[in-house]
């Protein structure tokens, strides 16, 4: 069974190369759906795209937020880009080989069951919150406690629940997961 998809891009590029990673691909009738100020026009079972950097690929997220979405990141990216993944987005590398992008596909047209949440719903209290804020705005542990007027030691602490929480084990992958999550 064909399954059509629409790929959006933005210029000659991005066409192209999304025309030469779903070319293999027999099983689906592409159509091309070039995105002009933020809008375009497709009825296609899912949509694909090609995003450069993660700030990108969460705007097209919102924008084809009606649609499954499969974006293809750079494979230096690819990892990263794995943050946005759930039952409507998936995302592969840019070189990814056609067996990984069918099973993207494959999964992203399966059933969602009902699904509507997009995340789990993870609980930080009003202080995590304040802590990550400080961070995301680029304090050191140190500032932050002189912010909030605490010990180093339980910015430590709070940095250490925000790890837990997030599934994350380093301060740039809690950013990503952060930014990812708009906290």
């Amino acid at each position: 069974m064909k399954h059509s998809i629409g790929l959006l891009y933005r210029n000659t590029l991005e066409r192209e190369l999304l025309l030469s990673r779903t070319n293999a691909l027999s099983e689906l009738e592409c159509s091309l759906c070039p995105v002009d100020d933020e809008r375009f026009d497709s009825d296609a079972d899912l949509l694909a795209c090609l995003c450069r950097d993660l700030p990108g690929a969460l705007r097209m997220k919102n924008l084809t937020k009606d649609h499954r979405l499969l974006i293809f990141a750079p494979p230096n990216l690819a990892q990263v880009f794995t943050y946005l993944h759930d039952w409507r987005c998936a995302s592969v590398s840019l070189n990814a080989n056609p067996a990984k992008i069918r099973s993207a596909i494959a999964r992203l047209l399966q059933p969602a069951d009902g699904v509507m949440e997009v995340h789990d719903p993870i609980h930080l209290t009003k202080r995590e919150r304040q802590v990550l804020s400080l961070i995301l705005s680029g304090q050191a542990t140190s500032e932050i406690a002189k912010t909030l007027g605490i010990a180093r030691a339980t910015v430590t602490t709070y940095k250490k629940s925000l790890y837990s929480k997030s599934g994350t084990n380093s301060l740039s992958r809690l950013l990503i997961w952060a930014m990812v999550r708009q906290l």
